[in-house]
């Protein structure tokens, strides 16, 4: 379940588009999205190119599919990852009781493969019980994790490291039974959510979204 968000935007046009008359312009300045009508040239280049070269592009097209056949996420892989999203939210749970921890990235959206990591958003409530994706609160969320991780359940952990990025996190590489599996928690960045699972719906609906 999604956890309920607090969003304040600001609709920018883009100044290539303003009174464009596109389709394409009007959407994206009624969204607030910044668009480059020039970019739509590309789909002619590939287009012609495809047409060209199609029997290369066909069998391009075939060698991504069978590596995804090959090394794709299966329903098992998935419910081990699962395993250990519970296992850590139970961790958490004794220092942040109302968190929740959700999966994100290529392990939910569809594109996962058998080797890939696991990136975990934990939904912390604010402010007003907001999910507000607060930088300071963040790092000092993560630093409070990441200080029980090191000490309290280290033996859990081959690795563990905070990274304060842009988007702070904290980077774990698992000790047995799941040494296989690397993880990367962020804290409340709550549009990862909802752009995986976005892409997740697109995936089941576009046969060919893989190629």
């Amino acid at each position: 379940i999604l956890p309920p968000v607090n969003i304040h935007t600001t609709n920018i046009p883009s100044p290539h588009l303003h009174n464009s008359g596109s389709k394409y312009g009007t959407l994206c300045s009624t969204l607030g999205v910044r668009f480059m009508e020039e970019t739509l040239a590309i789909r002619s280049v590939i287009k012609e190119k495809k047409a060209a070269f199609a029997k290369e592009f066909k069998l391009f097209d075939e060698h991504i599919w069978r590596h995804f056949e090959i090394n794709g996420q299966d329903d098992r892989t998935f419910s081990w990852k699962m395993t250990v999203r519970q296992k850590l939210l139970t961790l958490i749970h004794q220092v942040y009781k109302d968190s929740n921890l959700i999966a994100v990235g290529s392990t939910v959206n569809g594109c996962g493969s058998y080797n890939s990591d696991m990136d975990l958003c934990i939904c912390q409530p604010y402010e007003n019980q907001s999910f507000e994706a607060n930088r300071s609160y963040s790092i000092h969320v993560l630093r409070k994790l990441h200080k029980k991780f090191r000490t309290d359940w280290r033996q859990m952990f081959k690795t563990c490291q905070y990274i304060p990025a842009k988007v702070p996190i904290i980077k774990l590489e698992m000790a047995a039974p799941y040494e296989e599996l690397e993880i990367d928690i962020n804290c409340n960045n709550v549009a990862g959510i909802y752009n995986s699972h976005l892409l997740h719906y697109y995936s089941r609906y576009f046969s060919n979204f893989f190629l």
